[in-house]
């Protein structure tokens, strides 16, 4: 169910802007009206809300989030289901997560990436205490507010001695870049975990680098489990400072989870030793210049680079300006161009106008022309009169005309056409592209209104120990995976392929809207 701004749910809460979006859910920030206040509203998918599964694991946030009782954790304010929409709202935190901040700045100085883990540490440690394991830390989930404290978010994955696990054996969960050895392949975790987790963390706040990152489940599997990060004080020159930091995260980062710090009270009594009364002001880092590791590369040889990459830049921008002088076969250059008012009101007007061009000579060109579509777009040249259209598309789309993007839903934008067939192509990179042609007419308004979920069903697959997926011969990933995957509707061959045991194969058929739910024991 995705609500369009403005939109008042359960006479409550008026969505504002949409944070995140999911094959699992979607996350609002969210105005609640009787107290005025800002909240995060996230609701469970119609795809995923008949999911048990989910469905459980949903309610177990809500209700180990109430349970909680730790000021660095996000508070929940409500929990229900409204019209078979199940929904959680939380406290809004003004201020950045830790991704935020790396996208901004690259890495951070040791004093500072040393307090944010200190502080985050702190926190963990009373939630471990409480026998709650976070079991997914990552950059996104860590926030920085407005008022210089460390909150910590999105507790869906997270375990509760105090609470039945809904955890299906040998199932994977977490962001896997993050995720420990022993999680990443699916083993019973507990807070040394979470230590794991945060040293990865650490390390990429020093470096801007995740020494785990990889193109694939299997590739990152790999150096999880075998790969050694470069100590960070190799990394750059600028790092030698860290030289006694690297103890720390180096014990974190352990393979075994028996040689890691057992407990975040160690890492909390050799962070502030480290840190001693020194203690920073996180506010310093909104004045923090960017930082990477370019810093280490020698001057003379990073002149020598951007002379380099400035004189190819002027030689493209020459030869690209000669390429457009000379004319193409089988191309019009035109005029045409594409005018947005700025307009203060939430609806847009984009008015898409006639270049002056002879009649005759687009007559000319259409014979010349062989493609289809190119016909469609120059036969609107000859036309005097304009029509116009609304487009509307669930859950977004970034919205072309004619080859040109336009603009992105969910806005509610009119756009003006010269009268004749148009080419509309909405993009959307979660779901199939969807084209096609319309015939705008003279002094009308046309409103078209795309569901993309109409076009793909859902493939929900566990896979026992793990094995690639390929879909039709195609590799699409690596089990687990913690979403279903989204397909377009038709007929599929599925193939499951681990080197260890004979290839699983199935033909199996997507419907709109549908979810197919296999778990497959390879043998």
């Amino acid at each position: 169910m995705l609500l369009p701004i403005g939109a008042i749910f359960t006479d409550k809460y008026e969505i504002l802007e949409l944070l995140s979006s999911s094959p699992l859910n979607y996350v609002y920030k969210a105005m609640q009206k009787p107290l005025d206040r800002l909240v995060i509203l996230k609701i469970l998918t119609p795809t995923v809300a008949t999911n048990s599964e989910i469905v459980s694991r949903f309610e177990r946030e809500a209700k180990l989030l109430s349970s909680v009782k730790e000021e660095g954790v996000t508070k929940i304010y409500d929990f229900g289901k409204h019209n078979g929409v199940y929904y959680i709202v939380s406290e809004y935190v003004e201020g950045m997560s830790i991704r935020q901040l790396l996208n901004q700045k690259g890495r951070i100085p040791l004093p500072l990436a040393a307090y944010i883990i200190l502080e985050t540490a702190k926190i963990l440690n009373r939630l471990h205490q409480q026998g709650i394991v976070h079991r997914d830390i990552k950059p996104e989930n860590i926030i920085i507010s407005n008022e210089n404290r460390i909150k910590l978010t999105d507790f869906g994955l997270a375990f509760s001695q105090a609470m039945p696990s809904i955890t299906i054996d040998g199932s994977i969960l977490g962001t896997p870049a993050y995720m420990s050895p022993e999680q990443i392949v699916g083993k019973q975790v507990d807070k040394k975990s979470d230590i794991y987790s945060l040293g990865v963390v650490f390390y990429e706040l020093l470096t801007g680098i995740n020494p785990f990152i990889a193109d694939n489940y299997s590739a990152i599997m790999h150096k999880v489990l075998n790969l050694k990060p470069i100590p960070i004080h190799q990394i750059d020159k600028s790092l030698e400072m860290a030289k006694d930091i690297w103890p720390i995260i180096e014990s974190m980062l352990s393979k075994e989870s028996s040689t890691r710090y057992q407990d975040l009270s160690e890492v909390i009594t050799k962070l502030e030793s480290l840190l001693n009364t020194n203690k920073p002001n996180l506010s310093l880092i909104a004045n923090l210049p960017k930082q990477s590791i370019l810093r280490g590369v020698n001057k003379l040889k990073l002149k020598t680079l951007v002379v380099y990459i400035v004189s190819i830049t002027i030689f493209t921008l020459i030869a690209l300006s000669v390429w457009y002088k000379i004319p193409k076969s089988g191309k019009v250059l035109t005029n045409a161009r594409i005018e947005k008012p700025n307009l203060l009101s939430s609806q847009e007007t984009v008015l898409i106008t006639k270049p002056n061009i002879n009649q005759t000579a687009i007559e000319t060109m259409l014979t010349t022309i062989p493609d289809k579509k190119n016909n469609v777009l120059m036969q609107n040249l000859i036309n005097n009169e304009t029509g116009s259209i609304k487009i509307s598309v669930l859950p977004w789309a970034t919205v072309f005309i004619d080859g040109k993007e336009i603009f992105t839903t969910p806005k509610d934008t009119i756009i003006n056409l010269v009268s004749g067939a148009h080419i509309i192509k909405l993009i959307n990179p979660n779901f199939p592209i969807i084209e096609s042609i319309i015939n705008i007419k003279p002094a009308q308004q046309h409103t078209v209104i795309v569901d993309l979920n109409e076009h793909i069903g859902y493939l929900q697959i566990i896979v026992h120990p793990w094995a690639d997926i390929y879909i039709n011969d195609e590799y699409k990933t690596t089990t687990p995976i913690s979403s279903p995957l989204i397909l377009p509707v038709g007929k599929y061959e599925l193939t499951l392929k681990n080197p260890y045991f004979s290839p699983y194969t199935e033909t199996i058929f997507i419907q709109p809207k549908q979810t197919i739910e296999r778990n497959i024991i390879l043998k």
